[in-house]
């Protein structure tokens, strides 16, 4: 299992995201900035078409540039061609 928390601040909703990979699956969870409160859940299977789902979600809720960092970060905790565009 692996675990990384950004702290994105204004550029994203809520202001903080959590992402862990665990069991196959990739979740991302909005956390409220000030108050470290759980405010949104999703969860993508490791399956063909994950990057697309990501990316599409992340830049949902964020820019695109903290959205293609989170994916790098899900990509290097993945193994190799998991991810493949």
């Amino acid at each position: 299992m692996a675990t990384k928390l950004f702290k994105i601040g204004e550029r994203a909703y809520y202001g903080k995201w959590r992402l862990t990979i665990k069991d196959n699956k990739v979740i991302c969870t909005g956390i409220d900035y000030f108050d470290n409160v759980t405010m949104e859940t999703e969860e993508f299977a490791v399956e063909p078409g994950l990057y697309r789902s990501l990316v599409l979600y992340l830049e949902s809720v964020s820019t695109y540039y903290w959205a293609q960092k989170m994916v790098d970060w899900v990509e290097s905790h993945l193994p190799k061609g998991t991810l493949d565009a």
